[in-house]
């Protein structure tokens, strides 16, 4: 195979070509750089969109959790609350039945003397 090139008539001819021929590959790929990032731009504004959808998502996600935990531990501080006043009057009841033992125990006492 043999290939022939087209002599130009002179350099100031073979340099008009090339000058042209980069000017017009300049200008296309300019073009090209343009329409990738208009293309990158709208990637990323679509992006930023479901991110922030998420993001709201995520947040509403978190602030229903954190009311069950909040309704969950106020559920659990009544409980226990009411559990200590249960033993609470158990042991005031204790200690008055012991108080008054002891009580009629020095009465005995007392009373021997």
């Amino acid at each position: 195979m043999c290939l022939y090139f087209q002599q130009p008539a002179s350099p100031t001819d073979n340099r008009t070509d090339t000058t042209a021929l980069a000017e017009e590959m300049h200008a296309n790929l300019r073009t090209q750089a343009v329409v990738i990032a208009e293309d990158i731009d709208v990637h990323a504004e679509a992006r930023h969109a479901n991110l922030r959808t998420q993001a709201i998502g995520i947040a509403e996600n978190m602030d229903v959790r954190a009311e069950e935990i909040h309704a969950n531990l106020r559920t659990q501080a009544v409980v226990i609350g009411e559990d200590i006043n249960v033993h609470a009057e158990e042991m005031h009841a204790n200690l008055r039945t012991h108080a008054t033992v002891i009580a009629e125990e020095i009465d005995a006492h007392a009373g021997k003397f």
